[in-house]
């Protein structure tokens, strides 16, 4: 949707999404699916919502919903970590301090949603542009359009793929199997953006798309973690060095193509504050039928990134 700034009666200042062609198909879903999942949810790292309105008396404009949040002065997380972005010249660099409160911000609001309210809510659609940034730099996760209630008994949700490419779980892309730890997926690849700068998915490279979480594994493999950081962090000394090379290791841990291997957010969140030790980085097969990693520019034709390596699993091997 599109989102305006807008000002109560009060004089608070108010976030606007404009939902965009909320006639067609989903539209009525995710904007209900919103307002029935974050309206019972408090938590300082979720975007709060302060209300909604539907208006289908409107001639011209047909039917509109809107839906009111608290702003977040700061806009988005990407107007931050990618220099490459349109305007983001005009922002600083993040230090060091605000990218570790930022991941642990995400982490803490994620833990919320997987064990502090039940039944758990799947966010599906952790990403950059999603985690929005208060006048005081904190993070909060915004966005529960897409966003699903477990159900009580079962292991995962089988449902219609959704999300954003890059961000999306193997096990997700490939047979719609939802559990808490697709976000967790999803969560990792954020970290190493945050960590690193670089888009999920780089364009640039000379021998073709490379996705964030082939680039950083090799790179890790080779004992080089912290060539994967931002030249902005590059000269961080230890002991801050050891605390962002750990924040590299839960990042690629929690991007592990095996749901297995990947830690669940709260044991993610003790690594990530040192009151638990870091696993030894598993090896990372190729999931069966891998090439839902990349997609073209022009459309949803799909392939391989050619920067993965290592061999196949079978199907089942990655739910396990």
């Amino acid at each position: 949707g599109v989102v305006y700034r807008g000002v109560l009666a009060d004089g608070s200042v108010v976030a606007v999404k404009k939902m965009l062609n909320p006639e067609m198909d989903g539209g009525d879903e995710e904007f209900t699916n919103e307002v029935e999942i974050i309206s019972h949810l408090r938590h300082r790292n979720l975007v709060p919502l302060r209300g909604c309105c539907i208006v289908d008396d409107d001639i011209e404009e047909g039917k509109q919903m809107f839906l009111v949040y608290d702003f977040m002065p700061n806009g988005s997380l990407e107007e931050f970590i990618f220099q490459d972005r349109v305007g983001s010249s005009k922002r600083a660099a993040l230090t060091w301090a605000q990218r570790r409160n930022i991941i642990m911000d995400v982490a803490k609001g994620l833990e919320y949603l997987h064990y502090g309210v039940k039944p758990a809510i799947y966010h599906r659609d952790i990403k950059a542009t999603n985690i929005l940034l208060d006048n005081e730099m904190r993070a909060r996760v915004a966005d529960f359009g897409l966003a699903r209630r477990s159900r009580e008994g079962q292991s995962h949700l089988t449902t219609r793929v959704a999300g954003t490419h890059g961000y999306l779980a193997p096990e997700y892309a490939l047979y719609g199997q939802l559990t808490e730890k697709s976000d967790v997926y999803s969560f990792g690849v954020l970290v190493l953006e945050i960590l690193s700068g670089r888009h999920v998915l780089d364009m640039t490279a000379s021998n073709g798309p490379v996705l964030i979480t082939d680039w950083a594994w090799t790179l890790i493999k080779a004992g080089q973690s912290r060539e994967v950081l931002d030249d902005a962090l590059s000269t961080c000394e230890s002991p801050r060095g050891e605390a962002i090379e750990r924040f590299v290791l839960v990042g690629i841990l929690c991007a592990h193509v095996m749901v297995a291997l990947r830690p669940t957010i709260t044991e993610a969140v003790k690594m990530l504050e040192g009151d638990m030790d870091i696993p030894e980085i598993p090896d990372r097969p190729l999931p069966f039928g891998h090439n839902f990693l990349m997609f073209s520019e022009a459309g949803s034709n799909f392939s391989a990134s050619p920067a993965i390596s290592g061999p196949l699993m079978d199907n089942g091997d990655m739910l396990r």
